[in-house]
């Protein structure tokens, strides 16, 4: 579908890159969304309201990162799972049990952490404003929190050695009459550019400095993306 066409399989279109392209590519986070699959039996992705592959589960994905760390034992890899409260499913006892028996098995080494904090960052725009005025409101508050990244706090020593994750990506308001999708924030249109292509360039101007963990969409949309950030941190050599 073209970008600025929202029929349901373009709103609702995700990175298809598999896992382990992904992990080859030098992605090491990944922000999981997940709920039941249908049955209630297993616990599936979605996107809001849009089951991702009935077939998919979280395990068979948990597995498939064990199994890649145990070819490259000197990596880490940061998940982060949260119930996607937009898949209108139920979250019960049972759910909480299946997830937690599904992330206590015994394969791998897990380090488990809670957010400190998080700026949640909603457009100072008006709706339906289109895509260059929220796109660029988007990389301001982007750029910000990068920037904090970079800089620290001062005279807060947690704080400055705390990591921060930065969301470059975005959901869409389906309710808007122009609704902007994930891809279009990622990637633009014809007469914008995307987030990917203006990060890209920000963060090719700079090195030697830390970005913390940065999460985005399409992020092979532009070629060396991901290697620009792993290269610019200040230990890599």
């Amino acid at each position: 579908c073209g970008r600025m066409q929202h029929p349901i399989g373009c709103i609702f279109s995700l990175p298809r890159t598999l896992l382990v392209q992904s992990l080859n590519d030098g992605v090491r986070a990944f922000d999981l969304r997940v709920a039941y699959n249908p049955g209630n039996d297993t616990i599936g992705f979605w996107h809001g309201t849009a089951l991702l592959g009935p077939t998919s589960t979280l395990q068979d994905i948990l597995f498939g990162l064990y199994a890649w760390l145990l070819a490259h034992p000197t990596e880490t890899v940061l998940v982060s799972i949260n119930y996607e409260e937009g898949s209108k499913t139920v979250y019960d006892k049972k759910f909480e049990e299946l997830l937690f028996a599904t992330l206590n098995n015994d394969a791998g080494k897990k380090f488990w952490f809670m957010p400190a904090g998080k700026d949640k960052f909603k457009p100072q725009v008006p709706p339906n404003s289109g895509a260059e005025t929220t796109i660029s409101s988007k990389f301001d508050a982007v750029v910000s929190h990068l920037n904090r990244a970079i800089d620290g706090v001062p005279h807060q020593p947690d704080v400055e050695e705390g990591l921060y994750i930065t969301f470059s990506s975005a959901f869409a308001d389906y309710e808007s009459e122009s609704p902007l999708t994930p891809n279009i924030i990622a990637l633009g249109t014809k007469s914008t550019s995307g987030m990917n292509e203006r990060l890209h360039s920000w963060i090719s101007e700079r090195k030697g400095v830390r970005f913390g963990v940065i999460l985005m969409d399409f992020y092979h949309s532009e070629p060396n993306l991901v290697r620009e950030i792993i290269t610019r941190n200040p230990g890599f050599s």
